[in-house]
């Protein structure tokens, strides 16, 4: 070989080599990419910043890990590419590792070398917040000639935010004050200034405030990230407890729960309607407490006259006992010597003085138990059970005449009321019937029609009664049975009309008939 010959040689070599050190040195470009949240799309572009000999097509993996995004669809260069000769696994199945295949069947890689070359991009969607990396591997890419190019994986990373939440307050009645956890945030329930934003996903107490109503609470609203949850109050009437020493200054505890930096005398607004125990504490005088109950939209009055503790005496305790009233069912009236305490129904208990008292309930359609004495000893607490019995309702046949009552005419009506065959009509308290409001003027009961008697009503005590052709009237009373009251009601109906008539109507003088007379109009 001449030395021309050998330096040519050598110089088709260090090209080679140049050529084989250009195609190792090329690299995978990935750009990063950020998602603000779930359902936010961007995409991922890669390319291949160098190729000394050109880009023919190529093979890679695209990966995401953790799969906090998913792929969504594949991109390619248009300029140099044919749809018969693009492959790609981007699919519901596949969502976290995509295959790219493609060739450049169009020529659109012309320059050689070639730099910074687009070979497509991968488009995704977050799915959980967090950060992943990206990684692209070339199963095969090959330059113009055929050959391969083998780039190192190429890395990038994809974080997802987690966007906050919101919650959307309303109440009924609106314009309630909106606390989260326990912060005011100056905004209220009305619409259009409802709504607290920029809160992190996760678990809050939401509350709510409305004078003249209870507080409410929902201790666990959960906050989910880019929505707005909805937080519906329906709110309860409160009711109030006014509390009063004598002397004043005493520290107040209602229902065990002391409550700071309030004295008496003071009102509680906003309480919870149903029973609680209030006791108030004054240094150098014995506590007290009473159990009241609280109604909504009222004011139940807590009256306390503190005794003073004697010197040297301290070790007694109080000069009084407990009285503590229960019945079945709840809620009855409480009355201690004749006389009703204000706001104290059952179950309840007060602070008594220390001697014989007598004590009973009463509640509405139960018969009235008798009373107890009791003879309270001071520091003694006495127990007392009321089983109350509920008055009966009996239903009865009614049958009203005349069957066209004239509102304009003088006279009565009358109403035939028939028993069930266990009641008598002799055992009906006169004084206890009633129709429509009118009470019964008179009674008719004879002895041959037990189950039967007849009651007559003035047309002029009627309530609330008004024309028309199917009008109902409701006879209602008491019958004593077997020493206890029990109540009776039935219904007629009839036509009623208000016309002056220059005639005398047939019932103005009823109240004079006999009583066969009376009974013959049944």
């Amino acid at each position: 070989m001449t030395a021309k010959h050998l330096i040519s040689a050598l110089a088709a070599l260090l090209v080679l080599a140049a050529c084989v050190c250009a195609v190792s040195a090329s690299t995978f470009k990935v750009n990063d990419v950020s998602l603000a949240n779930y359902n936010e799309q961007k995409d991922i572009a890669l390319s291949l910043d160098s190729a000394p000999a050109g880009v023919s097509g190529y093979y890679v993996t695209f990966t995401i890990d953790p799969p906090i995004a998913k792929i969504v669809g594949v991109k390619y260069p248009a300029d140099w590419i044919d749809p018969m000769f693009v492959t790609n696994s981007a699919g519901p199945n596949n969502p976290f590792n995509v295959f790219m295949e493609v060739a450049d069947v169009k020529n659109g890689i012309r320059a050689s070398p070639a730099t910074d070359i687009y070979l497509g991009s991968v488009t995704v969607q977050g799915v959980s917040p967090g950060t992943a990396h990206i990684t692209v591997h070339a199963d095969q890419v090959d330059d113009e000639y055929g050959n391969a190019i083998n780039p190192p994986d190429g890395t990038g990373s994809i974080t997802v935010a987690t966007p906050p939440g919101s919650i959307q307050v309303t109440s009924i009645p609106p314009g309630a004050e909106i606390y989260v956890n326990d912060v005011d945030r100056h905004l209220t329930t009305t619409p259009g200034n409802n709504i607290v934003n920029d809160l992190i996903p996760g678990y809050y107490s939401v509350k709510v405030t409305l004078p003249g109503y209870v507080d409410s609470v929902q201790p666990a609203v959960l906050v989910i990230s880019g929505e707005t949850t909805q937080v519906p109050f329906t709110l309860g009437t409160a009711g109030t407890a006014s509390v009063t020493s004598v002397p004043a200054g005493a520290s107040i505890l209602i229902d065990g729960v002391l409550q700071q930096d309030v004295v008496t005398n003071h009102d509680f607004t906003n309480i919870v309607p149903g029973p609680h125990t209030i006791q108030v504490n004054l240094k150098d005088y014995y506590p007290k407490s009473l159990k009241k109950t609280v109604y909504a939209s009222k004011t139940t009055v807590y009256t306390f006259s503190l005794t003073k503790i004697p010197p040297n005496e301290i070790e007694l305790g109080p000069p009084w006992g407990t009285i503590d009233v229960d019945s079945t069912p709840p809620g009855a009236q409480v009355y201690i010597d004749g006389v009703a305490v204000a706001g104290m129904e059952t179950p309840g208990w007060t602070n008594i003085e220390a001697k014989p008292h007598t004590v009973y309930v009463t509640l509405k359609d139960h018969v009235t138990p008798d009373p107890q004495t009791v003879d309270v000893i001071k520091g003694e607490t006495y127990y007392l059970k009321f089983p109350l019995v509920k008055i009966t309702n009996v239903p009865v046949k009614v049958k009203i005449v005349p069957r066209t009552l004239n509102l304009a005419s003088n006279g009565v009506f009358v109403a035939f009321i028939t028993l069930p065959s266990s009641y008598k009509a002799a055992d009906v308290d006169a004084k206890s019937v009633i129709c429509e409001g009118a009470p019964a003027l008179r009674l008719v009961r004879v002895k041959w029609l037990p189950q039967i008697f007849v009651a007559i009503f003035s047309r002029e005590k009627l309530v609330n009664v008004k024309p028309g052709e199917d009008v109902k009237f409701t006879v209602t009373g008491t019958i004593n049975k077997n020493g206890q009251p029990v109540q009776f009601s039935g219904s007629d109906s009839i036509k009623v009309m208000s016309k002056k008539v220059t005639t005398k109507d047939e019932y103005e003088d009823a109240m004079t008939w006999s009583d066969t007379k009376i009974l013959s109009k049944g």
